[in-house]
């Protein structure tokens, strides 16, 4: 399918009022996460504003773009829920999961946060030990002992990188899911079946499905890596952008500049580029991925 894409190119801040539930307000954000859902049964995204605001967009029937007030440093989107890292390190979520609790202990304060499906994953500030909480079936919000340096929630496991550099996943074993590569990694991304990271020298490693060619990652060097449903993509050390597995046919062709955040959903993909616009392209099934900005 032709990539149709949309950009928030405004120079007016994030406190717009958001008119249209179907795009975000003008403004330059420094990060984006996408839901892992199909555009068609209800996806969601939200950014982090460069004034620490949180703003979300599309889907909103399980409340999970009514942003609580705070001044955030992080932001990740589950299924039917959405969480921030608020700059004291709390952890505040909104949304639903099926009435499972949304929030971890409200006396911790967390280094990083991660939601996918219908679970979150957090790493507390003082020991930095992996927190977890929600939906539970597969094992995906039972994380081992031992410190983390970074965590990322797929829908049914979760993938973790220990303060030694070491990966481990947890949840559902399926297509090998939690068969992590040797060595080290400096960054993780955890997906629908499959997961990617990033080693020191930057070349990108994948494992779990790769039915769509999803985990034949390209050659080269990038400085991050989203993985999602059946398609990943990674900005390269030109900052550009680049997408493998089934990306074609969910996403089509990702947009031209040079950009800094990515992150992969369903169907569809959003992307900050260096002057902090947004860009998202993909989900043309029904066209909500195409807002008017």
């Amino acid at each position: 399918m032709a990539a149709l894409t949309t950009a928030c190119t405004s120079a007016a801040g994030p406190e717009t009022p958001n008119v249209d539930p179907n795009a975000p307000p003008a403004g330059t954000y420094s990060r984006v996460a996408v839901s892992m859902v199909q555009e068609s049964l209800g996806a969601h995204a939200c950014a982090l504003a460069t004034n620490g605001a949180i703003r979300c967009w599309r889907d909103n029937a399980w409340a999970q773009g009514d942003v609580p007030e705070g001044v955030w440093s992080e932001v990740t989107a589950g299924a039917r829920h959405t969480c921030g890292l608020l700059t004291d390190g709390l952890v505040r979520c909104w949304g639903t999961r099926g009435g499972t609790a949304l929030d971890p202990d409200a006396t911790t304060a967390y280094a990083a946060v991660s939601s996918n499906g219908d679970h979150t994953c957090a790493i507390a500030m003082r020991d930095q030990s992996m927190h977890c909480w929600g939906e539970n079936a597969k094992g995906q919000a039972s994380p081992p002992t031992g410190a983390f340096m970074a965590v990322s929630a797929g829908t049914a496991h979760t993938c973790g990188l220990r303060t030694d550099g070491t990966a481990v996943c947890w949840g559902f074993a399926a297509h090998d899911r939690l068969k992590v590569p040797t060595g080290t990694l400096k960054s993780i991304s955890a997906g629908y079946a499959h997961s990617c990271g990033i080693r020191a020298r930057g070349t990108v490693v994948c494992w779990g499905s790769d039915r769509s060619k999803q985990s034949t990652a390209p050659d080269g060097k990038f400085l991050t890596v989203s993985a999602g449903y059946a398609a990943t993509c990674g900005i390269r050390e030109d900052e550009t952008i680049t997408c493998w597995g089934d990306s074609a046919r969910l996403l089509g062709a990702p947009p031209t500049g040079r950009f800094k955040e990515v992150s992969v959903g369903y169907d569809h993909a959003c992307a900050v580029r260096d002057s902090g616009d947004l860009e998202c392209w993909g989900g043309a099934s029904d066209g909500l991925i195409f807002p008017t900005l």
